[in-house]
């Protein structure tokens, strides 16, 4: 199939609207202000990286030679596997945080109705 005079396959036609419905996504949440811009440019760049690996896989292949691993898909899933596990670490650690909080609040809640 061809678009724009580039030729795609359906996987990369069905990726790229998948990407883009999820930058308009964090788009919109920028605009109504449910997220923060470094938030969203973070977001921004990274969904654009994806794109771009989606229109020129053999960059990912390229790279995953160097490093010795044997595909640019299994660079993709460890480097996805890894972000996901600092994600789930940096919610974790807010969770605390927040967790602290109501902690302290609950107990100054407590204190003042004596």
């Amino acid at each position: 199939m061809q678009i724009f005079g580039i030729e795609l396959m359906g996987s990369q036609l069905i990726l790229s609207v998948i990407v883009i419905f999820l930058l308009l996504k964090t788009y919109i949440g920028f605009r109504k202000k449910q997220i923060s811009l470094s938030f969203s440019i973070v977001w921004c760049l990274f969904w654009l990286g994806v794109l771009f690996v989606i229109y020129y896989p053999g960059f990912l292949s390229g790279i995953a030679t160097k490093l010795g691993i044997g595909r640019g898909v299994d660079l993709a899933i460890y480097l996805s596997i890894i972000f996901l596990f600092y994600l789930i670490y940096k919610m974790l650690i807010r969770v605390q945080n927040l967790e602290g909080k109501i902690t302290k609040l609950a107990r100054s809640i407590a204190l003042t109705k004596k």
